[in-house]
Formats: C-alpha cells, structure tokens, sequence
C-alpha cells in the first residue's frame, strides 16, 4: 500500500510520517518553503519536493497512492 503524507517535513507532518510502520510505502510530498527536511531524517520514506498547488504534478502523485493525507497550514505571513 502506499501513502502520501504533504506538509510533511514541518512538526506534525514529519510526527505523522513516524507513525506509519516501516513496512507502510510512505511517499511525502513538500514544497521545502520553510526547509525543515531534517525533521524527516531517520524516517522511512521517499520525498517529492513539489508544491501541491502545481495541479498536473500533484494530481500525478496522487494517481499512484492508495492513501493520502492532505496536512497543511497556513503561514502566518500569509494573512497580512
């Protein structure tokens, strides 16, 4: 099975990503915009650094998971 995790190097996504079991096919997908990929060292997975805006490629990424889980926020500079 795999699964898509986005948002996923920021705190609670890289918590998410070491939830699923070593055996889980775990793709994460992140646009490095606050460039936290150190909170995925030491979990298993395949990273894709895409945004998720980018609707040809994101729509790619999802047609080969069986699972995703959307996680995102909004920076707080966005709401100025």
């Amino acid at each position: 099975m795999k699964n898509l995790i986005t948002g996923s190097t920021r705190f609670i996504g890289s918590y998410i990503v070491g939830i699923f079991p070593d055996q889980a096919g775990v793709e994460v997908l992140d646009n490095l915009g606050f460039n936290f990929r150190y909170n995925l060292n030491g979990l298993r997975c395949e990273f894709i650094q895409a945004c998720k805006l980018d609707r040809d490629h994101f729509q790619a990424v999802i047609r080969r998971v069986d699972f995703f889980i959307l996680n995102h926020g909004f920076p707080a500079h966005e709401f100025k």
